[in-house]
């Protein structure tokens, strides 16, 4: 092995479609030698093709890329590995928050979008790239085999392709709320299959989004609250053993994707993040009607002694409970009688264990206190 203080540089030349990260749990028997090797560090040098000098020191330090690579980065790649240039994402932002606008959305908040959907935009200036490589001299801006005319200026392109999407401005909001161009895709998706053409519109999507989350996150925050909520979270998905029901299988399988993202259960804490996750998962949600049913549910929820401030705890460690109509919701809580204690304080009970409430929870403390009675307990 090389000493301390040696050091050597060596020239690589890569293509660009060999950039592809490289998760560092992909050879997991591998790091504990990885640990104990010189860890390179990168130095981009501009050139057509991807120049590289790699530094091999002893430092226990990341790779560090230099600021052209970074703001390379940030700007985006197009196809083959094609940087996308300020000018196009300037002019692509601005077709877009025109886009919007054409959807009915205000000045302001059409910019906004457009200035927070940086995946959406770099789709559409691929989309414009791909036309443009098989355009033709035809004397409108599509032939019948749909390709562009180079007379029509770049941001008549890049609204082209954003109608050519069908989505109608769903993705560029979407992702400005946080989600990923892939979760956006499945929820605009859900949402244009079962709306309306009314409920459709861009306009009701982001007043029905506004309205649900004021509705199910209030402004006051307690974070030892949410912390309560995450232990008792991890706790069923380490020590839950019975069969469970549909409306469990879904709750497990959000905290399971919640689980898998970058800081797991803990962004729960974060309201903007939670009902992100919430809706990624149950984008059903935005179907729902506000005045018919999740008003009602929320009342219900409160009349049976649940503070407002601790209902969000309630619908993401059960999420399943905001799909369900308040008949059935009663006819839940009811249920609850045949515990011994509870005597009508149901939202002690619920604050702690949401998940009694399923019939899979219910069903098997019935067979519990059968079994406890036949023993004479």
């Amino acid at each position: 092995m090389a000493s301390n203080h040696l050091s050597a540089n060596m020239l690589l030349r890569i293509d660009t479609n060999w950039l592809v990260p490289l998760a560092h749990h992909a050879f997991p028997h591998k790091i504990e030698v990885t640990r104990k090797c010189f860890v390179p560090t990168l130095t981009r040098r501009s050139c057509q093709e991807c120049e590289f000098v790699i530094h091999y020191d002893n430092d226990d330090k990341r790779r560090r890329r230099s600021s052209k690579w970074q703001q390379r980065r940030h700007c985006g790649l197009g196809k083959m590995g094609e940087t996308v240039s300020e000018w196009e994402l300037q002019q692509g932002r601005m077709a877009v928050s025109t886009f919007l606008q054409q959807m009915g959305v205000s000045v302001d908040e059409s910019e906004s979008i457009a200035s927070n959907s940086p995946s959406y935009l770099n789709m559409l200036v691929e989309g414009v790239r791909d036309l443009e490589h098989l355009s033709s001299s035809s004397s409108s801006m599509l032939d019948g085999n749909g390709m562009f005319n180079s007379s029509f200026n770049y941001r008549d392109k890049i609204l082209h392709i954003a109608a050519l999407k069908g989505d109608k401005g769903k993705l560029a909001y979407l992702e400005s709320l946080g989600f990923t161009l892939s979760s956006s895709m499945n929820v605009a998706r859900y949402i244009s299959s079962s709306s309306s053409a009314h409920n459709s519109t861009l306009p009701s999507l982001i007043n029905k989004v506004t309205s649900i989350k004021q509705l199910l996150f209030p402004p006051t925050h307690n974070d030892h609250h949410y912390q309560f909520l995450i232990k008792n979270i991890r706790l069923i998905m380490c020590h839950l053993s019975i069969s469970i029901d549909e409306d469990m299988q879904h709750a497990f399988s959000f905290f399971e994707k919640v689980q898998a993202k970058r800081g797991g259960l803990n962004i729960l804490a974060s309201q903007d993040a939670a009902f992100r996750c919430l809706l990624e998962s149950f984008p059903r949600i935005l179907l729902l009607s506000l005045k018919n049913h999740i008003s009602p549910i929320l009342d219900f929820l409160q009349n049976i002694g649940i503070p407002a401030d601790r209902i969000p705890n309630i619908i993401l460690a059960f999420p399943p409970i905001l799909l369900w109509n308040v008949r059935l919701l009663k006819t839940r809580v009811l249920a609850l009688n045949q515990i011994d204690g509870v005597d009508k304080d149901y939202a002690k009970l619920m604050l702690k264990y949401p998940w009694v409430l399923s019939t899979s929870i219910q069903e098997n403390y019935k067979e519990i206190v059968f079994f406890l009675y036949s023993v004479k307990v």
